[in-house]
């Protein structure tokens, strides 16, 4: 086992050596967390930020940021406040510390659920080698990195709290809001873990009869003491989602649905979604295609039914391997549990079009947790090409991760340049930063506005507002729709130079309805700044 140790401390100790060297990026998500963030360290109430009114851009509204938990960014920001620090170093101390805690945790997730510690260690392993895990050493990613050092612990609290005595229920309860402040999706782990409760209140006084017979099944599970159980479960359901409907969930989010629209791939992506997702086995075949959910830059475009249908069948397959091989326990029921509420969720979300792609990172804890039947079937299966395969898949794909966050390391500190916030900005050039914080800087008296066309640029504007739009990923019609009335002392605007032949350019400038022309200050082969003249000065 010391061997095993040893190449753990070893894995973890380069990742962390990278990202202490070099600061690593943002994500638009967390992008718009931090914008948040600096909007409350200006005035603005919790979890709201400021932005500027559409009929007078001279005037500021606060709106709630009710699409992303705030975890995402107040985790950071309390690492900021205590140690005095800048955004960079607070998501460095943040990614680092929840990297631990969820290679911890999930190692004594696997042994309290008396997984073989021989199992426990290669699974941590695999782990710790795919993509999905270094991502976070290059790109912090928010809510995902949170979330995989909390949740762990989080499941370690529901099995040792299950007997649900009044402190349990309360604990519960509170370390529940927490995880869904970490990331909303949480939820879903939430109604799994009611399910696993009161599943496994049935199941296991079942299996421990000596004497099956339906009476005696009927006796175990419906009694008064089974009742009060199921009382208090149904508390702490409700409980904990009224107070999370009320403080957020009732105010919006991706999850809103729609009208209903049936496509084959809504029911083929939770169905494949284990193994893909265990493995980071999406973003190897994003590569070659074009699949839904991301920007592929392959020239090779494919129709991904025919590669899902397979996919499909191979977890079914994976499915009847597990449930023939292993004996049925905790862990296996907890792992019942997950496949059963994630599918018919995301069957829900995908039939009724919600605002969720078809990524398969929205499925990683499933793909998590049946890491260690994989890696058990791959070592012990009694036919030698079936375990030989799975080994050379678990070894090839753990090379791929390597090769990834190698390859997307070099790619950040090659391309991207450092801010003042010290992380790398992907979304504006050296030459375009400059001139902006001189702007900035000049502009210490009056009513000035900086358009930036992605949340994290704007974080390096310290004395003046901004307004922060997503027009990489805005339609065009969208961005012609928008208007906004009035004026101020000063107006740029930070815009891709792509943008000029995407039309995006123009349908922006005459948003500002009440400007006549806008001036050129500064160009590069990838951005610009420009200057509004108003129509009446």
């Amino acid at each position: 086992m010391k061997k095993y140790l040893i190449i753990i401390i070893t894995i973890l100790l380069i990742y962390i050596i990278s990202i202490s060297v070099k600061p690593i990026c943002i994500s638009s998500d967390p992008g718009w967390g931090f914008y948040t963030l600096k909007s409350m360290q200006k005035g603005a109430p919790f979890n709201h930020s400021f932005s500027p009114d559409c009929k007078d851009i001279s005037k500021d509204l606060t709106s709630l940021s009710s699409w992303w938990t705030p975890g995402q960014y107040l985790i950071p920001g309390i690492f900021q406040y205590v140690f005095k620090t800048n955004i960079g170093y607070s998501i460095i101390f943040t990614v680092i510390l929840f990297s631990i805690l969820g290679i911890v945790g999930f190692y004594y997730l696997f042994i309290i659920y008396e997984l073989d510690k021989k199992i426990a260690m290669l699974s941590i392993i695999v782990i710790l080698l795919q993509r999905y895990y270094s991502f976070a050493f290059t790109i912090y990613n928010g809510g995902e990195v949170l979330l995989f050092g909390a949740l762990p612990w989080i499941l370690i609290l529901f099995e040792k709290f299950s007997n649900l005595k009044f402190y349990q229920i309360i604990v519960i309860i509170l370390i529940s809001i927490f995880g869904f402040f970490l990331k909303s999706s949480f939820f879903i782990i939430f109604v799994t873990l009611i399910l696993f409760l009161f599943a496994q209140k049935n199941i296991f006084q079942i299996i421990e009869l000596k004497d099956i017979t339906k009476d005696n099944i009927l006796k175990k599970i419906i009694n008064k003491k089974t009742f009060f159980y199921y009382a208090k479960l149904i508390f702490l359901a409700l409980s904990t989602f009224s107070i999370l409907y009320y403080f957020f969930i009732r105010h919006g989010n991706p999850s809103n649905t729609n009208k209903f629209s049936f496509e084959l791939m809504d029911i083929l992506v939770p169905i494949s979604s284990p193994i893909v997702s265990a493995f980071s086995i999406d973003d190897l075949l994003v590569r070659i295609f074009d699949f839904p959910g991301y920007h592929s830059i392959s020239t090779i475009h494919a129709n991904p039914i025919y590669f899902f249908i397979p996919l499909a069948i191979i977890n079914i397959i994976f499915y009847i391997l597990v449930f023939k091989k292993f004996k049925f326990s905790r862990y296996m029921l907890l792992v019942i549990c997950f496949i059963i509420v994630y599918t018919l969720i995301f069957f829900y979300f995908y039939f009724f079009d919600a605002a969720i792609s078809y990524e398969f990172r929205h499925f990683r804890i499933l793909g998590l947790l049946i890491i260690p039947y994989f890696i058990s079937l791959g070592l012990n299966y009694k036919y030698k090409i079936v375990r030989y395969s799975m080994i050379v898949f678990v070894f090839v794909i753990s090379i791929y991760g390597i090769a990834s966050f190698t390859q997307r390391k070099h790619n950040i500190i090659k391309n991207y340049v450092i801010g003042s916030e010290y992380f790398y900005q992907n979304n504006i050039d050296k030459h375009t930063l400059n001139i902006m914080k001189k702007l900035d800087d000049s502009l210490k008296i009056g009513n000035n506005l900086f358009y930036f066309t992605s949340p994290e640029v704007s974080l390096e504007i310290n004395n003046n507002r901004v307004m922060s739009s997503h027009a990489d990923f805005q339609t065009l019609s969208s961005l012609q729709n928008a208007e906004y009335l009035g004026t101020v002392d000063n107006l740029y605007l930070i815009l891709r130079t792509k943008f000029e032949k995407e039309g995006k350019e123009k349908a922006i400038k005459e948003a500002f309805v009440d400007y006549k022309k806008f001036i050129l200050i500064s160009e590069t082969n990838d951005f610009k700044i420009l200057k509004g003249i108003p129509k009446i000065e």
